[in-house]
């Protein structure tokens, strides 16, 4: 049976390196809601409106 790419990730997670920007990506997004530069709605509200927009 194939592990999955989590079970994967997880037991090699010291050779995987993430890209520089994720760090500032990540950085940027935690001060967002700090700044009130967020936006935040229940999961089947984002659902919806993913739906919308891919259509």
């Amino acid at each position: 049976m194939p592990r999955s790419l989590w079970e994967d990730l997880c037991q090699h997670a010291g050779k995987v390196q993430s890209p520089e920007w994720h760090g500032a990506t990540l950085e940027q997004r935690e001060e967002n809601p700090r700044v009130g530069e967020a936006e935040f709605s229940d999961w089947d509200a984002a659902k919806k409106r993913i739906r919308k927009e891919c259509e």
